[in-house]
């Protein structure tokens, strides 16, 4: 990878399946590419899978075809297939073999045989039957500090590694390079904001609810920290001090959070302020991250009303919900909303098919918390943004739910 004057790939931006894919759009794009993927601001709590620890806590953590869609969308990466729980044996090197294992398996990081979670990694030619692993990730652990490296393996070194998660052919897009995207701010409103830090405030068990809040507020304050190293590099004007102080915060934040986690751990009380100080960050986020040139993605209250804005759209409030769907098709389909809004087809746009459409429709009734009527689920109803205003209009209420499993494979069949 070619290195401009100034720049050295920012590896303590990522998460652990973000950082592989930002690496190698580095890598075919150019550098500063991996810093498109900070272009959206996101905080859109989902139900976390019950688990031993934290059952039912909500989480901000994405999952691999999430990150996979945004790899998609803002770094200019082509997915060629997809394979789940394939045999690690038969998963073939290549320059953008992308691949997520257990970490508990993977003998370079310090979570090998202490904690089970999804990493990625890079698994490229190697010499001699063996294979060669480039890992982009940077933490530090209660175990050891993971650091980006290259590392040439036998394969007796991945003996444990019986199947993979997910293998990924990754390839370069068109068009290189990228044309920069526009900031996306995607925040909650106030009452879900408060209804998820309320839910670690009241969880019985303040040792698995402080662990899991040691990775959200990691993950939270990476996400900020990521989106003001995108504006610096490709927003007008740049960041301001107000920004730099609000990241800071989020940095502060987590170190109080995981100290309250080890006091608590121990035996000893659990400190007061940390989330309260989680509130008063998030709530903070819309004001502190507002620009003229970002598009806004509105939340939804209670009742299904926006209760945020389209960026500029002309002629609409800052409450009209086609500025809503203008937005939300836009994200989804790579579109302009503003041209969405004036009348354009989605079935032109060229990102436009089926999956698309399922992709829309539910993150429409996410996002207005509706239910579409069965009949009102026809093309004539979904190709314009007037057309599924009226289809909005029409629907019925529905309580909030967990992104939905059709959703997620809509996504992932658009990969294969």
């Amino acid at each position: 990878m070619t290195a401009s004057a100034g720049y050295a790939f920012p590896a303590h931006l990522f998460d652990c399946l973000q950082v592989n894919l930002a690496e190698r759009a580095d890598h075919w794009h150019g550098p500063g590419t991996a810093l498109r993927l900070g272009a959206v601001l996101r905080f859109r709590p989902a139900p976390a899978v019950p688990s031993a620890d934290a059952s039912g806590l909500p989480t901000v953590e994405r999952t691999a075809v999430q990150q996979l869609d945004d790899a998609r969308r803002y770094l200019g990466l082509a997915v060629r297939s997809v394979d789940r729980g394939r045999p690690f044996g038969a998963v073939p090197p290549g320059e953008g073999r992308y691949v997520v294992a257990d970490a508990f398996l993977l003998p370079w990081v310090p979570y090998h045989r202490r904690q089970h979670m999804d990493h990625s990694f890079l698994l490229l030619p190697g010499e001699g039957g063996g294979v060669c692993v480039r890992d982009g990730y940077l933490n530090d652990t209660p175990w050891g500090n993971a650091r980006p490296g290259v590392w040439r393996l036998d394969r007796a070194d991945l003996a444990d590694l019986e199947t993979v998660g997910l293998s990924v052919d990754l390839a370069p897009a068109e068009p290189s390079p990228l044309p920069p995207p526009v900031p996306v701010l995607d925040l909650a409103g106030e009452e879900e904001t408060d209804g998820y830090v309320t839910a670690y405030e009241q969880h019985p068990d303040r040792i698995a609810a402080l662990r899991r809040l040691t990775l959200e507020t990691w993950l939270l304050g990476r996400g900020r920290e990521l989106h003001a190293a995108f504006l610096a590099r490709y927003a007008v004007g740049g960041v301001s001090d107000r920004v730099r102080e609000h990241v800071t915060a989020w940095k502060t934040l987590t170190e109080q959070v995981y100290l309250a986690y080890r006091r608590v751990e121990r035996g000893r009380a659990e400190p007061v302020g940390p989330l309260g100080r989680l509130r008063e960050l998030l709530l903070a986020d819309p004001r502190v991250f507002a620009r003229p040139d970002s598009n806004v993605v509105a939340a939804a209250g209670p009742d299904g009303t926006p209760t945020g804005t389209g960026r500029g759209l002309p002629g609409r409030g800052a409450g009209d919900p086609r500025a809503v769907i203008a937005s939300v098709a836009a994200e989804t389909l790579g579109a302009d909303p503003a041209a969405l809004l004036a009348g354009a087809s989605l079935s032109e746009l060229p990102e436009f098919n089926s999956f698309r459409i399922v992709e829309l429709v539910e993150r429409l009734e996410e996002r207005f918390r509706i239910e579409f009527r069965p009949d009102d689920l026809v093309p004539e109803n979904l190709h314009r943004v007037e057309d599924l205003h009226r289809a909005v209009e029409r629907a019925t209420p529905a309580s909030p739910i967990p992104a939905s499993p059709t959703l997620a494979t809509a996504q992932a069949e658009r990969t294969r």
